[in-house]
């Protein structure tokens, strides 16, 4: 990220990050702070996770690929009204995973396996909004509540969604982001 952001000449900008760009957000907040002018952290969590699940997880996909992974993901992503009224969207995000480099998807895995940042999240200086959603599995509220607490001054907008907020509630993910970043 920082390697972009000096490609582009970009000294400082607002970060967005969700789920595991989220912790990639967080680890800019932490150890870039200079380069941040305010930071969208969304359902993502300082820890997202357990280790061994996501050795695991990156065991399976090395070994089976990624069908298993597009297969399993839409329970996660989304609830399950969305699910029902919006097959397309599901399909298009599920033939997404499946064209996926299964050997990308399983270094992510590990990288999250070894990824937190809760000892350090409150060294983040930067104007904060934590996004989470309302019935998110994979990243809580309560996950939402702790990195919010954490990091001072933090707000936090829960939104009527899974894990993926930004596609299950579109109009309101975008409404909150950009209140926050403009204001």
């Amino acid at each position: 990220m920082l390697a972009l952001l000096d490609h582009f000449d970009i000294e400082r900008a607002h970060v967005v990050g969700l789920s595991m760009g989220g912790v990639t957000a967080q680890w800019l907040g932490v150890h870039a702070p200079g380069r941040i002018r305010k930071l969208v952290l969304a359902n993502t969590a300082s820890k997202i996770g357990e280790r061994d699940a996501w050795l695991a997880r990156a065991a399976s996909v090395r070994a089976e690929g990624m069908n298993g992974i597009a297969a399993g993901s839409p329970a996660r992503w989304f609830t399950p009204d969305f699910l029902a009224r919006q097959a397309v969207v599901v399909g298009a995000m599920q033939k997404t995973v499946r064209g996926l480099d299964p050997e990308g998807y399983a270094a992510c895995c590990e990288a999250l396996a070894m990824a937190d940042l809760t000892p350090d999240v409150h060294r983040i200086a930067a104007p904060t909004l934590v996004v989470a959603g309302a019935d998110d599995p994979v990243t809580t509220v309560a996950d939402a509540q702790a990195l919010a607490a954490a990091i001072g001054g933090a707000a936090l907008a829960t939104l009527p969604a899974s894990h993926l907020s930004n596609v299950e509630a579109p109009d309101r993910f975008s409404d909150a982001v950009a209140s926050f970043l403009l204001a």
